[in-house]
């Protein structure tokens, strides 16, 4: 019975062939196949797309460069680099090119081809395969055994480094600094600290390594009483614990049921998970090594914890040690007061005895000078026989000092003929040579050198000349090459004669592999997007990584050599940088900087600087990591800008309320004057018309406050903006000078319609229009144009206020002043204008941004100063057909019904009184709740509506408008307010209001929203 089922996909354009194939395949008893065809390269990418089989016999049907592209495609599909394919052709495999060699698993002649050598071809295949897989599973587990290795060896170093740091300084405070620092790095937490104790078990926090966003808690004093009481677990005291070596492990304080004392300790420095380690000397308990995590509780591993234990007692040998050194300076200083005095003594003496010889020297004058004598020609002889003597004695040392040279150096001396024939040679060399001292006399140097490098060898011997740092490759008779670099001297006889040679033999096989390490790490450096260099103390750049190029413009070679600070700043900007002392002191510094690239683009970095030190602990050079923050800069510069506009809403609507009840009645007398004397004389009729014009005037002014605020929403419908624009052109081209030319630019055929109040668009198009007029005084264009836009992820990353949708997007382009950068951030501000007191109120593009925002759409202006400017308008877009508005010329009359009008404006009540009884209303009028409710209970029958203020002292209309509701659930109720937002109709939503006017409203609004609530 067939076993091990297996798919196989047969590529070939020849029919016959392909079943040909399939037949030899069926033929296999152990095996069952499911066998796919395919007859072209597109057809094998498509099934091996849906399922990969276990093995591709693939035909001689393509050529060699279209194998290689269908198997780098399959390499693709599958993710290995290897392939379970068969190839056949029409030729030995010897012919194939290499890359198809490396992919394919097994060869075969097509024309030698039979159906035993097939299955073969297709076992062995799937056989490789298999393995493959097992050596990458292999390979992957060794990685992963790596990994812990590095770990376990990353802490030995930081144990090793600390031994060293005692052997080599007896500085206590500087060791204990360098171990918290380390300690907090290794860890990755947020503080650590050391803790020394006091007799009476208080103590000081002496050494500190904390983040910059927790609380730093150096030399503070800790008195706690913890440290005394016994533990609730073990019953011991903390000190007892800490005196016997025991680790205190806390992942989460909250949950380790501590006592509350220790509870409250922990949580005054921000602490949300401890480990504590005692430091001890001998028996003593000296303190503690502590390690803070303040950000979360966190799980301590064994490792770290036994970590800490190696580190603490590290510690208490440098402490041990540093009290043996101050006991020693004690002593050594006591011992010098001695000996001082000891030399005080001696002094005295020698001065006595200097008197005494004075005396015995004039006795003996006359003898000496007959010794004299004597004594210069014993003393001449005696230097002939010295120097005699230390010449031979000379000579004898050098001739055993260059033996020594010879036989000892660590590098490979060899003395040979011109023909380099071998005369010497040290035991380096031989060492070198793989061969003994003996056996490399007499033989030549050119068998120990390489077959690459022996040509070019033969040719140097043959000019006889002097060599330094020459690179040749050696070949021991039993080893491989290995890289050498040599050096050669001629030995010259008396006459000047070349005689013989002097060899250097040395090994940089380790030297070469560090410098391709060195490599490696340079292109992984280059790889980084941040911009990666270094500079020496005098600020000269040493290394440039091609980040830095990718970011600044400047290549390698503008670079090194280079001051920094002249390429990244000009002359009139003062860069913030540390000082080098601050960097020596501290080793690192971070900071955000600007700069300029090549181009003279200003960007700013997010700037890191580490010192870099030699081996003898001296700085040497500043590796500086910049990274390109200038977006991330631009959008919180839009952000900051969103907010404060926000914030300065709230001016407008503070004052609303009081601004339209002065306007409300205004507005109402001087339309119903009209109406109710309509045969005055002109003069009077002008003065009604300027009354009511003002009052409009005043009306609008306050609805451009409200629209900034974001408060207003007018009656909205499906517009088109391109009807709009060519009503606001033909007001400008009838009043804008003839010096300013204006025309339509550019509009979508197709352009998309917005939900909008018409009315607040057109306010917007004409305030950008008359803006853009004041800006060119001496005339200019001014262009306009409408275009569909969608805005996809990318752009609503890069703004703020953007959103993914589709927008009509509206430009207002002009040849004017332009505005400068310094104003430029201010100009939507309510009430800023640069226009000459009486000329602008300095809200039209405060009211302009606040109407669009409401539509939610947003602005966009750039500008050239004295080139001109460009606003765009961003509305979103909506599907359906334009709306018209309807006006109704008569306005509508009551039916005798009564009315309940509330408003804590007595000008208010009086005039909607007048105007609702002219219109065949009755009325009855409130100026607070209270009155209100008082009124309703008494004539509750027979008032149809009430008119209500929100606004009002005592009681506001909301809570009046609750009770009203108690009184009669059905109740119809109008709800007005100076407060021109949708916030304060939200307000009565929950009471259920009917309607509500925005004051000041017109006659002609408060008739027609009363006819349409009493018609239902």
């Amino acid at each position: 019975m067939p076993q091990n089922q297996r798919t196989i996909l047969v590529v070939d354009n020849s029919q016959q062939d392909r079943e040909t194939y399939r037949s030899y395949l069926l033929q296999d008893k152990k095996h069952a196949y499911n066998i796919f065809e395919a007859e072209t390269a597109q057809q094998t990418l498509d099934l091996c797309s849906q399922q990969f089989p276990d093995v591709i016999v693939l035909g001689n049907t393509l050529s060699d460069h279209e194998r290689l592209e269908i198997l780098n495609q399959l390499k693709a599909i599958r993710g290995t680099d290897d392939l379970p394919v068969v190839l056949l052709m029409d030729q030995d495999h010897e012919a194939l090119p290499s890359a198809i060699k490396t992919i394919v698993s097994e060869y075969l002649i097509k024309s030698k081809t039979r159906a035993d050598n097939l299955r073969l071809a297709i076992d062995y295949a799937i056989e490789r395969d298999r393995l493959n897989r097992q050596l990458e599973s292999d390979i992957t587990a060794r990685q992963q055994a790596q990994e812990v290795l590095k770990q376990q060896l990353l802490r030995q170093r930081l144990v090793v480094n600390m031994l060293e740091r005692i052997r080599k300084s007896l500085k206590l405070t500087e060791i204990l600094h360098t171990t918290v620092e380390e300690v907090r790095q290794f860890l990755d937490t947020d503080r650590v600290i050391i803790f020394r104790f006091d007799p009476d078990w208080s103590g000081d926090i002496v050494v500190e390594s904390v983040g910059q966003e927790w609380t730093a808690i150096l030399s503070t004093t800790i008195r706690d009483p913890c440290f005394t009481k016994a533990n609730k677990g073990s019953g011991s005291t903390y000190i007892e614990m800490y005196r016997q070596g025991l680790v205190t492990s806390i992942n989460n304080i909250y949950t380790a049921k501590l006592q509350q004392c220790h509870l409250d300790l922990l949580a005054q420095f921000q602490v949300k998970a401890n480990l504590v380690v005692p430091i001890l000397q001998a028996e003593y308990l000296w303190g503690l090594l502590i390690a803070h995590h303040c950000a979360s509780p966190r799980q301590w591993q064994p490792q770290e914890i036994d970590l800490l234990q190696q580190l603490a007692i590290q510690v208490g040998i440098a402490i041990h040690q540093s009290t043996i050194y101050e006991q020693l300076q004690s002593e050594l200083i006591e011992r010098r007061k001695a000996q001082q005095a000891l030399r005080e003594a001696r002094d005295s003496l020698e001065k006595r005895v200097l008197q005494r010889t004075a005396e015995l020297a004039n006795t003996n004058q006359d003898l000496q000078k007959t010794l004299a004598e004597l004594q210069i020609a014993q003393k001449q002889l005696s230097q002939q026989n010295e120097a005699l003597i230390n010449a031979r004695k000379m000579a004898d040392a050098e001739r055993r000092r260059y033996q020594d040279l010879f036989s000892e150096a660590p590098d490979g001396y060899l003395v040979t003929d011109v023909a380099a024939k071998i005369q010497e040679a040290n035991r380096a060399a031989s060492a070198l040579l793989r061969v003994s001292q003996e056996e490399l006399v007499g033989q030549s140097l050119l068998l120990y050198i390489a077959p690459v490098d022996r040509q070019i060898f033969e040719r140097q011997l043959a000019q006889l000349q002097p060599l330094q740092d020459w690179e040749v490759h050696l070949k021991p008779p039993n080893g491989s090459a290995f890289v050498t670099v040599i050096a050669v001297t001629i030995i010259n006889d008396s006459l000047g004669q070349p005689v013989g040679l002097r060899w250097l033999l040395r090994d940089i096989s380790d030297r070469k592999q560090a410098e391709q390490k060195i490599q490696q790490q340079a292109a992984l450096i280059d790889i980084s997007t941040d911009a990666i260099f270094v500079c020496d103390l005098e600020n000269n750049i040493l290394f440039w990584s091609e980040g830095a190029t990718r970011l600044y413009g400047w290549t390698i070679q503008e670079t090194l050599g280079k001051k920094a600070n002249e390429l990244f700043y000009t002359s009139s900007s003062f860069p913030i940088e540390p000082s080098l002392n601050i960097i020596i002191n501290k080793n690192t510094w971070y900071g955000e900087l600007e700069q300029i690239t090549k181009d003279n683009r200003k960007i700013i970095v997010e700037s890191r600087w580490t010192l870099v030190r030699d081996e003898t602990g001296q700085p040497q050079s500043i590796l500086v990591v910049n990274t390109d923050i200038t977006e991330k800069k631009y959008l919180e510069v839009q952000f900051y800008r969103a907010q404060r506009l926000e914030s300065i809403g709230t001016l407008a609507s503070g004052i609303a309320h009081d601004l339209n009840n002065i306007l409300q009645p205004i507005l109402f007398i001087s339309h119903l004057l009209k109406q109710k004397f309509p045969y005055l004389d002109e003069q009077t009729k002008e003065r009604l018309k300027m009354l009511e014009d003002s009052s409009r005037r005043g009306t609008s002014l306050v609805r451009q406050i409200l629209s900034f605020a974001c408060g207003e929403e007018g009656s909205r419908a499906h517009v088109q903006v391109k009807h709009i624009l060519r009503e606001v052109i033909q007001v400008a081209q009838k009043t804008f000078p003839k010096s300013i030319n204006i025309q339509m630019k550019r509009i979508t055929s197709d352009l998309w319609t917005v939900h909008a109040d018409a009315t607040q668009l057109h306010q917007v198009f004409m305030n950008l229009m008359v803006n853009a007029r004041d800006a060119m005084p001496e005339g200019g264009n001014l262009s306009l144009s409408a275009e569909n836009l969608f805005i996809d992820e990318t752009f609503a990353r890069m703004d703020i206020e953007a959103h993914v949708g589709f927008y009509v997007v509206i430009s207002f382009t002009d040849t004017g002043t332009g505005i400068s950068s310094e104003i430029i951030e201010r100009i939507f501000d309510p009430f800023f204008t640069t226009k000459e007191p009486g000329k602008g109120t300095g809200l039209g593009l405060s009211t302009v941004r606040g109407i669009v925002k409401n539509h939610g759409g947003f602005v966009r202006v750039s500008s050239v100063l004295g080139k001109g400017s460009q606003f765009k308008v961003y509305l979103p877009a909506v599907d359906g057909q334009e709306t018209q508005e309807t006006q109704d010329l008569e306005l509508p009359n009551g039916r005798n019904e009564l009315i309940l009008i509330v408003d804590d404006e007595a000008s208010i009540r009086e005039i909607t009184k007048t105007s609702l009884e002219e219109h065949n209303y009755r009325t009855l009028v409130a100026k607070d709740g209270v009155e209100a409710l008082v009124l309703y209970a008494k004539y509750s029958n027979d008032i149809e509506l009430v008119l209500m203020d929100l606004m009002m002292p005592e009681m506001d209309g909301v809570t009046a408008i609750r009770a009203l509701k108690k009184i009669n659930s059905q109740i119809k109720i109008v709800v007005t307010s100076g407060i021109v937002s949708n916030t304060k109709l939200d307000e009565a939503e929950p009471v259920n209001v009917t309607s509500f006017l925005s004051k000041p409203y017109t006659e002609k609004e408060l008739l027609e929203t009363l006819n349409q609530i009493l018609s239902r």
